[in-house]
């Protein structure tokens, strides 16, 4: 990923009249203080932007975790769903397809997949560690031999398959800690 979308946040945090700053040399993540004091932190890799559109996902220091959307017109902001945000709120994927908004991340217990449209935010959330995305299908297991399959960014349950076909279509679930996340963006 370019710059382009890391620039695209900092201006938008100073029209806000945040002071945004890198936290390292090549720009990957930027940080400022909030109205309450708080650091607030955003990692490149949990930035998209498509047309009008971006998103990112963001955190601080006290555990606040906040999806971000702007266009041109709206700001929406969304705070995921956690048993609890001290345990966390990893981010694993901010993606668009079209004018729809794939959020996925990890909590304490469950993996939640976000689908947003016009501040409409609709979920599917399982307990486990492991997923895989091509192209419009995302799987995920939640027992040893079984791989769920899912539409996205619909959100649309499919009928489950066998490892052995999960491999054919090249959609074997991995272990999230495993992931690259850049790949999943080019999936």
């Amino acid at each position: 990923m370019s710059n382009t979308s890391i620039k695209l946040v900092i201006e938008i945090l100073k029209k806000q009249n945040y002071s945004p700053s890198p936290i390292n040399e090549n720009y990957s993540e930027i940080q400022w203080i909030d109205e309450s004091e708080d650091r607030c932190f955003i990692e490149e890799d949990f930035i998209d932007h498509f047309a009008d559109n971006i998103a990112w996902f963001q955190s601080s220091d006290n555990d606040r975790h906040i999806l971000k959307i702007y266009n041109k017109n709206t700001e929406f902001s969304w705070i995921p769903i956690t048993h609890n945000p001290i345990y966390g709120c990893i981010p694993i994927l901010v993606k668009w397809y079209g004018d729809t908004l794939l959020f996925i991340y990890k909590e304490k217990h469950d993996i939640y997949i976000c689908s947003i449209h016009n501040e409409s935010v609709n979920h599917i959330n399982y307990y486990g560690d492991e997923l895989m995305i091509n192209k419009n299908l995302l799987a995920y297991t939640e027992y040893k031999d079984i791989v769920s399959l899912i539409k996205i960014p619909e959100l649309i349950p499919l009928e489950n398959i066998s490892k052995e076909k999960a491999k054919e279509m090249d959609l074997v679930p991995v272990d999230i800690r495993e992931l690259d996340h850049s790949v999943l963006k080019t999936k």
